[in-house]
């Protein structure tokens, strides 16, 4: 609560006489300064809530960037808008000219934000077994899902044995012969 008020008394400190609201960028004024190309498009950009990976939503912002990701006035202006909710609550929060370059961006970004999908190990993978009656679908599913949070996945022949050995045996003895 004592944030929201803070954060409305901010606000209100910065309209103008007129009454109007006065939005300050949280990175220089003369990053404004660098003008988009006529041909620019805006990207679509996939929208960061606060939730997630923020390392995944970094990959996904540059990729939409494109060759534009490259010039890091493009990606300070546009960045704000790769972002909703709670992330763009803290976005907006940020001190007028408190980030003068893209990195300090990305750490800033990536300081606030943590992942809340956890890394899977090989070792957590080949532990993995079939439950009793567990349908061999669903475990190969379910295996797999786990797989995808595995940063470091062996060779796919690696993976199928490491899933052959992880079933039932008579299931495993009946898919491999």
């Amino acid at each position: 609560v004592k944030q929201v008020v803070e954060e409305a008394v901010r606000i209100e400190r910065e309209r103008t006489n007129t009454g109007r609201f006065r939005y300050r960028t949280p990175y220089p004024r003369e990053v404004e300064d660098v003008p988009f190309p006529a041909n620019f498009k805006h990207p679509d950009f996939q929208k960061f809530n606060g939730e997630g990976s923020p390392e995944e939503h970094l990959m996904h912002f540059i990729t939409s960037m494109g060759n534009f990701s490259t010039i890091p006035q493009y990606c300070l202006r546009l960045f704000g808008s790769s972002l909703t909710s709670k992330a763009f609550r803290w976005y907006s929060s940020l001190a007028p000219g408190s980030i003068r370059t893209w990195e300090e961006m990305q750490d800033a970004f990536m300081s606030n934000f943590f992942s809340s999908e956890r890394d899977v190990s090989i070792t957590e993978l080949a532990s993995v077994r079939q439950r009793e009656g567990e349908p061999v679908e669903k475990f190969i599913d379910r295996w797999k899902t786990l797989g995808a949070s595995c940063r470091q996945l062996p060779e796919e022949k690696e993976q199928v044995k490491m899933c052959l050995n992880s079933m039932e045996t008579g299931i495993a003895f009946g898919l491999t012969s």
